[in-house]
Parts: structure tokens; C-alpha cells; sequence
């Protein structure tokens, strides 16, 4: 049996182009971040003041007034879930399906 001769057809597209690489950044937001890469010290546990306060004026300005002993920021919904659930005592009751990290960190926490 013969086999076929590659023919060359060039690159195979098998949808659209890929999109450019996005929106610009924010020349405010490019100094914000620059500044703050050169800083070495560690944020404290739970968020900055400025941070807080600017999380209570927002939830003020939407009629849930709250103080910044109220406030917690973290890098994410898995930190605050993961911290709320040490704090509070009782069963963790997971929907199936569920996010792959909610059973382990429950099982490590002791809940069932």
C-alpha cells in the first residue's frame, strides 16, 4: 500500500483568532501596584485599615452599616470560608457537587 505524500496546507484554524491581550491597565492602577512591589513587609492579618474602612463605607453607602471590628478582607472566597468554618462550632454540610478543596479543608478542621 502507497503511502500519502504530506502536502502542505498551511496552519489549520479551528476557530477564531485568538483575542489581543486585553484592556490596558489603568496608568493609576500601574503606579499603585509598582509602588507597592518594592514594599517587603507583610500586610496585617485581615486587611489594612484603608482597606476596611473603604469595605464599611461601601456597605454603609448600601445601607448596612458596619464597623471595621466587623470587616475581614483575605486573597479569596477559600480563605474566608476556610477561617468562618474554624470559627464556628457544629457539622459542615457540603452540596453535591461542590468546590474539590470544601470537603479536605472540612476533614482537617475535624468537621464531618
Amino acid at each position: 500500500m502507497r503511502r500519502t505524500e504530506p502536502e502542505d496546507h498551511g496552519p489549520v484554524r479551528y476557530g477564531p483568532p485568538p483575542p489581543d491581550q486585553g484592556l490596558p491597565v489603568l496608568p493609576e492602577l500601574a503606579a499603585v501596584l509598582s509602588a507597592a512591589a518594592a514594599r517587603p513587609e507583610a500586610l496585617p492579618p485581615g486587611g489594612q485599615p484603608a482597606l476596611l474602612d473603604a469595605a464599611c463605607g461601601y456597605w454603609d453607602r448600601r445601607g448596612l452599616h458596619t464597623t471595621l471590628d466587623r470587616v475581614v478582607a483575605a486573597p479569596g472566597a477559600p480563605a474566608l470560608l476556610l477561617a468562618l468554618t474554624a470559627a464556628l462550632g457544629g457539622d459542615v454540610l457540603l452540596p453535591r457537587p461542590c468546590a474539590a478543596w470544601w470537603e479536605p479543608e472540612a476533614r482537617a478542621l475535624g468537621r464531618s
